[in-house]
């Protein structure tokens, strides 16, 4: 066999290996984009599930609100009180209130920004609306600048929200409400998930580039190639002039590879550009997921927190029905401690405060005596008085025996409960808290607390 079968067929066997590594790259490509696709149509059927079960729950919470309003209505305060509110009404879809907002996960616009908020809600509105002109951006020479755009107001919108969450000693931040520390904390979570976004549109239009200027170098290596290998055989004989130029500028088996090779380039640039879409999309549906998820969260300890007061308006129902009337029965002496403060619940003038110790007068002691169900009295071991609700709707500790107003109910673990006045409401039910700025504990206006945010309580039993 000749020398130049052999140099053709080693060419040959270079051109099937290189090939069939292109191929199997693309093959992975391919493979990788029918995952991704699986994958966003798995989180699409999620979503589905979601939007069913925010259905589901909203339904459970107009029954119970329904079954409660008519229990209440069997009493004679209850029906007065039906009179004078509004009939239990359907929830607007938990799903179309998503669709309607598919943004709100990230507004355009913050109408509710409190006061003392509004400018780094300005400046998140900013960057969230330059974001939005990245994606139309057409030229690199405007991509680039729109990036810089978004970098500098990025830096804006973060410093703006570290000063609200550092200057904790200025009167603007002792004077912050819930309400506006809840908002500062959105802020914080909307300007992580643009930036996230944009560092997702950044990457990939730094790879596009990469991936232009390489082309282009290796073309322009090429013919610098060609030209350099043209100057040089000038000065040689016309016979080996002749051969070089052949194989320099016209050889098919380089022409061939270089042309696989800018096919294979192409057909990987289309593979990454629809993995790239995909994961924007995957990224934005889980965003919204995991807010969907937050909703049913909250709202599944509404529920929770709606079928516990039917039950006690039903059993109180029971009770009247019954020929006797149920009696307390003594169940265990107890101390109650403020799980965020550690200090102790305590008897002072007939009212409840916090004492950072237990002292020697039994004003922290208190005796736990059960009726129906769950519901339980507290009775002061200091004054012979029951804990619960005066007609103003205040907490205090001055009642003479165990009734409606009295009851209290927790959580089955101790450790860490959360104490729901019964009575508070129109028997809707409250939660005990404590007051942030002076320590003084009362009772949550109905309906402002759940259990999840309510302040916890451990009761420790004394033998």
């Amino acid at each position: 066999m000749s020398s130049a079968t052999q140099t053709t067929t080693a060419d040959k066997s270079a051109f099937d290996l290189r090939q069939e590594e292109y191929l199997a790259a693309r093959r992975a490509g391919a493979e990788a984009i029918e995952v991704g696709r699986e994958t966003l149509e798995t989180v699409s059927r999620q979503g589905e599930q979601l939007h069913h079960a925010e259905q589901m729950a909203d339904e459970t919470g107009y029954k119970l609100d329904k079954a409660g309003r008519i229990l209440r209505g069997m009493t004679w305060s209850g029906w007065v009180a039906n009179i004078f509110s509004t009939d239990v009404k359907r929830q607007q879809d938990g799903t179309a209130q998503q669709q309607q907002g598919n943004d709100t996960l990230v507004p355009s616009v913050y109408e509710d920004a409190p006061p003392v908020c509004r400018d780094a809600a300005q400046a998140v509105q900013n960057y969230n609306a330059n974001l939005k002109v990245l994606t139309t951006c057409e030229t690199d020479e405007q991509l680039e600048t729109c990036h810089l755009i978004c970098e500098n107001m990025y830096r804006v919108a973060l410093t703006e929200i570290n000063k609200l969450l550092s200057t904790t000693t200025t009167s603007e931040a002792m004077d912050m409400d819930e309400t506006s520390r809840v908002f500062v904390q959105k802020l914080q979570k909307d300007l992580t998930n643009l930036r996230s976004r944009q560092q997702i549109k950044k990457r990939y239009y730094e790879r596009q580039k990469k991936e232009a200027q390489a082309y282009a170098q290796s073309r322009e290596t090429l013919q610098l190639g060609d030209t350099t290998a043209e100057q040089n055989n000038n000065n040689k004989p016309r016979n080996d002039v002749t051969k070089e130029l052949v194989v320099a500028t016209d050889d098919p088996q380089a022409q061939k590879l270089l042309d696989l090779q800018n096919q294979h380039l192409a057909g990987i640039s289309q593979h990454l550009d629809e993995l790239g879409n995909l994961a924007l999309n995957l990224g934005e549906a889980t965003e919204k997921q995991a807010a969907m998820v937050e909703i049913l969260d909250t709202k599944s300890d509404t529920i929770l927190d709606k079928s516990r007061m039917v039950t006690r308006r039903a059993d109180r129902m029971i009770q009247q029905k019954a020929w006797t009337p149920a009696k307390p029965t003594f169940q265990s002496t107890i101390t109650i401690q403020h799980v965020p403060t550690q200090k102790y619940l305590a008897i002072a003038n007939g009212y409840l405060v916090l004492r950072s110790h237990l002292d020697t007068s039994e004003s922290c002691i208190f005796e736990v005596w059960k009726r129906q169900g769950s519901i339980f009295g507290l009775l002061s071991k200091f004054n012979r008085k029951w804990v619960g609700q005066n007609m103003l709707g205040s907490l205090e500790c001055r009642a003479s025996s165990f009734g409606r107003r009295q009851e209290f109910e927790t959580e089955k673990e101790w450790k860490a409960t959360p104490l729901l006045c019964a009575s508070a409401g129109w028997g809707a039910g409250s939660y005990v808290v404590v007051s942030e700025k002076d320590h003084v504990v009362n009772i949550a206006p109905t309906g402002s607390v759940t259990g999840r945010v309510a302040d916890l309580w451990c009761f420790r039993e004394i033998h």
